[in-house]
């Protein structure tokens, strides 16, 4: 528990020094500390999102508020072991390929959706239309009238 303990408090300590530095290193522990504790932190904004409004103003405002200590920190771990800071934009542009493609088949999949919806309607509308008391012998599709 007391190394739990240090281990938010060295993390506290690197965000309040360090918010946007992106110069310089991050030793391990630094860089876990800071990790393991947003994860943490994080773990409980989401579980505030079940408060509908203000657990969803919470999450955004934690979100937004970490996005540049972790960017900082994962900067300065990734010169420590010798690697340039850009790194860090791969997953980011991953990411945002993602949501592209995403988007794209989103877009492609709510007009398959619109006509599936369609077929169930007019499928409902004919069993309605069969188990009606007034059915005649044809049953007519209201797709065609």
């Amino acid at each position: 528990m007391e190394t739990l303990i240090s281990y938010f408090k060295l993390a506290l300590n690197s965000v309040k020094n360090n918010y946007v530095n992106f110069s310089g290193r991050a030793t391990r522990t630094e860089y876990f500390s800071v990790l393991v504790s947003i994860l943490f932190l994080f773990i409980i904004a989401g579980i505030l999102l079940i408060v509908p409004v203000l657990g969803t103003i919470i999450f955004v405002l934690y979100t937004l508020a970490v996005i540049l200590p972790l960017l900082a920190v994962s900067a300065r771990r990734l010169h420590d072991v010798g690697k340039p800071a850009w790194y860090i934009l791969v997953p980011f542009g991953l990411g945002i390929v993602a949501l592209v493609i995403a988007g794209i088949g989103y877009s492609s999949f709510s007009v398959g959706l619109l006509s599936f919806s369609q077929f169930l309607g007019a499928l409902s509308a004919i069993f309605n239309a069969y188990r009606s008391e007034e059915h005649t012998s044809e049953l007519q599709s209201p797709m065609y009238l």
